[in-house]
């Protein structure tokens, strides 16, 4: 399949839908549906193509019978994030693309994602997330009201700075980091000894021009989205933490769908899904190698130099078995 980088025109937003399926052509018997999908992406997001892809995919499989209509940048609820996911947890939309990171506004324990170094690998994300954890992610969404399809990478978390070289926790001590907010996060990095300051990614490379922040922590796409090669000149994978892009469903509008509808819609988002991992996974190897050649000192830490971190916040990790349970750390391969 190859990458698409498509950007739709974007229609003017619709009038709030009846719950369930905003589209659905009761006329025909069920049998002809047309669906809305958001996310918080733009065009250059890998949300926003892999929810294009499959909704190009969910049309040729199903002979067009079965129409995807996506929004980005949150559109249809006026930029708002929190506003998006609500009308897809009440059924005004009908599907969406949102990282666990942020769905813990609505389900909070799908915020264990969040906890640090419980992830090594993109090989290791897979293994779990496609076992217990995904199991566990998918369960407790369903009692908001979301039904998770299958997912594919927001990114492995990483950091760069314009200090020096980040290799050891002592490294880390007295920078200041910009994180997106969310107690784990702050938790995190104070426990690593840095500054950490919640701060909206649209400030980002300004604070960092100006010297506000030294550093920042996120996916390699997203990093060089924002250009953040040009103003820090060290990037160490580190791989601390993970976040998930699930393909939801509104839970009414999916119990709606007819079966047919439900296995084409299923086959889709496996299909697509596994192309956007396997994208995301080899287009980072190819972003690291242009921040290289950009000038940018790129670290690549063992496992070993890795569980050094790990066991700094440790205390963290243990200071949450309260707030998420044994059922979760254990779905995630945690020790309780």
């Amino acid at each position: 399949m190859k990458k698409k980088l498509l950007a739709l025109g974007m229609a003017a937003v619709m009038a709030t839908a009846m719950a369930g399926c905003s589209g659905s052509s009761s006329e025909n018997g069920g049998d002809s549906v047309e669906l809305t999908m958001t996310c918080v992406g733009t065009d250059q997001g890998i949300d926003y193509i892999t929810s294009v892809e499959f909704a190009d995919v969910v049309a040729e499989k199903s002979g067009g019978t079965i129409q995807i209509k996506v929004y980005g940048s949150d559109q249809l609820a006026g930029g708002s994030t929190n506003k998006a996911l609500e009308m897809l947890a009440t059924g005004q939309v009908d599907i969406g693309v949102y990282s666990n990171s942020v769905l813990s506004n609505i389900c909070a324990n799908i915020g264990v994602t969040s906890l640090p170094w419980i992830f090594t690998s993109y090989d290791d994300v897979n293994e779990k997330m496609q076992g217990a954890a995904g199991d566990y992610c998918k369960t407790e969404l369903d009692a908001v009201g979301i039904t998770w399809i299958d997912y594919t990478h927001n990114a492995l978390r990483q950091i760069s700075n314009s200090k020096h070289t980040v290799r050891t926790p002592e490294d880390v001590k007295g920078l200041k980091i910009r994180i997106p907010g969310g107690n784990v996060f702050m938790d995190t990095w104070k426990a690593l000894g840095a500054d950490p300051i919640a701060m909206a990614w649209s400030e980002v490379f300004t604070a960092l021009q100006q010297g506000t922040i030294d550093g920042q922590e996120n996916g390699v796409k997203t990093s060089q989205s924002n250009s953040i090669q040009e103003v820090n000149k060290f990037f160490t994978v580190w791989n601390y933490a993970y976040d998930p892009y699930p393909i939801l469903f509104n839970k009414e509008c999916w119990e709606g769908l007819t079966e047919e509808q439900r296995n084409i819609i299923t086959e889709a988002a496996n299909e697509v899904c596994a192309w956007s991992r396997e994208w995301v996974e080899t287009e980072e190897e190819e972003l690291l190698t242009s921040f290289e050649e950009a000038g940018v000192e790129v670290t690549r830490l063992t496992e070993d130099e890795m569980a050094a971190f790990r066991e700094v916040v440790q205390p963290v990790i243990d200071s949450y078995k309260e707030v998420f349970g044994e059922e979760a750390y254990t779905a995630f391969g945690i020790e309780f």
